[in-house]
């Protein structure tokens, strides 16, 4: 058997209503050459049972479970899996989101043509729990095709929050996540964001012009409790930006990104609000 291109790694935790679709998406990926990890975090809803069916129905696929007996954090459980994988690049894949057909395999196009890359990520559209499109094609700021982490860091400052969106939308390399180790849980919010960062100390990102996935919108997620928490999360991530010499910081600067921080965190309630009323 040839080693996989990809590790599709799929931390789960209560995701019954969003899992099999998925599961779905990974399987019409048209990019056959990949493997994927499966881990459940003692879900206490009927995960688990979804993800025992998806292995029997697929005898074939190269596919690993792993349930554990009880709850760890959700960043233990993202690393933990990905620590599982074989492949020279890992994308990691909530059970709630969906990556589009060809997605991987324009994702490891630009990995295979762009040496010292070690992130890759696209645009995304953003779907309600039931699926119906919110937003389309979001995401890449004023990053185009191949960037470095300083010029990463100034578009966080620039526009007040992760350019690059949500983790499932991430291609990323195997060895630069082994040299950084795991993901640190010292700002919520901001735990991808800070680790795309620390890849980026050991190469050079690359935004791909393309919509590579959706983002649902969960109720309950986490990013939803921590709404009010956003912007000052989001100063203390660039504070420690600052001290770490990446972005260049005033008092000005701090104000405008803090403002943005805060209309973005608004928007996202609203829209919340709207889809908890609507329930569409």
């Amino acid at each position: 058997m040839r080693t996989p291109k990809v590790s599709i790694c799929l931390p789960v935790y209560n995701a019954e209503h969003t899992l099999r679709n998925t599961l779905n998406s990974v399987l019409n990926q048209t990019e056959p050459n990949w493997e994927l990890i499966i881990q459940d975090n003692a879900s206490k809803d009927q995960s688990w049972e979804i993800i025992s069916s998806f292995v029997t129905e697929h005898p074939s696929l190269r596919i690993k479970t792993v349930r554990l007996s009880k709850t760890v954090s959700a960043e233990e459980n993202w690393y933990s899996c990905i620590r599982q994988t074989t492949a020279d690049w890992i994308k990691l894949l909530f059970a709630d989101d969906l990556i589009y057909p060809t997605c991987l395999e324009k994702q490891l196009e630009v990995a295979e043509h762009n040496s010292g890359v070690v992130i890759i990520f696209g645009k995304r559209d953003v779907i309600s729990m039931k699926g119906k499109l919110l937003i389309k094609s979001r995401g890449l700021g004023r990053l185009r095709a191949r960037f470095d982490r300083t010029q990463l860091c100034k578009e966080i400052l620039a526009t007040g929050t992760n350019p690059l969106g949500e983790p499932s939308m991430v291609l990323f390399s195997k060895k630069a996540s082994q040299r950084v180790g795991g993901f640190c849980r010292n700002n919520p919010y901001l735990v991808d964001l800070d680790y795309w960062v620390r890849i980026l100390s050991e190469g050079d990102g690359f935004a791909l012009d393309f919509t590579v996935g959706a983002f649902r919108i969960a109720n309950g997620s986490g990013s939803i409790r921590l709404i009010w928490q956003q912007s000052p999360l989001f100063r203390q991530f660039l504070r420690k930006l600052s001290c770490e010499g990446l972005i260049k910081l005033n008092q000005f600067g701090m104000a405008v990104a803090a403002l943005r921080s805060i209309l973005l965190a608004g928007s996202r309630a609203a829209l919340y609000i709207f889809l908890r009323l609507t329930r569409i």
